[in-house]
């Protein structure tokens, strides 16, 4: 019986000690893969804009709708909305069914802006894939795939769940 104790415990380590190695890492790989030219119209973009005209590319959304995907309230979406709208970004438009709906979508000017933004991060993706072989590339994508699925499936889940607690010091 102590033998699986300790067995747990040095599983638990090393569980706690990946989770801190790819937390190290995954925001330096966001950063190189992910950082736009300095020349990019949308580099100087604040994350905020960003993160509308990210969830803009998947349709148009009210802005009750948009202010939930991001955790914000309506007003602080509405702000940042009236400014994409001045600088042409965004566009508001009335609902089909129901005119009183509005809507936020991108402008032709801001999805033509984020497609190029999504093929530079694509052509850099591809910069640091081919420094691995095809089966590599094969088990990253899997394991990647294998991480979210995780996620999505216990979102609510607590670190304690995963055999991970807060707090845990690693040097």
């Amino acid at each position: 019986m102590e033998k699986y104790a300790v067995d747990v415990n040095v599983e638990q380590e090393a569980l706690v000690l990946s989770a801190v190695r790819v937390e190290q890492l995954m925001p330096q790989l966001a950063r190189r893969l992910y950082s736009l030219s300095s020349n990019h119209p949308l580099s100087d973009m604040p994350l905020g804009q960003l993160r509308i005209c990210a969830i803009l590319m998947h349709g148009p959304r009210t802005l009750t709708e948009l202010s939930e995907e991001m955790n914000a309230t309506v007003s602080a979406a509405t702000q940042i909305a009236d400014r994409m709208e001045r600088a042409g970004i965004v566009v508001r438009t009335m609902g089909s069914s129901d005119r009183r709906m509005r809507y936020l979508q991108l402008s032709e000017n801001g999805h033509k802006l984020m497609e190029e933004r999504r093929s530079q991060r694509i052509e850099k993706t591809c910069e640091a894939l081919s420094g691995l072989t095809e089966d590599e590339r094969a088990a990253l994508v899997n394991l990647m795939e294998k991480m979210l699925a995780v996620m999505q499936a216990s979102p609510e889940k607590s670190l304690a769940s995963f055999g991970c607690q807060r707090g845990v010091e690693v040097l």
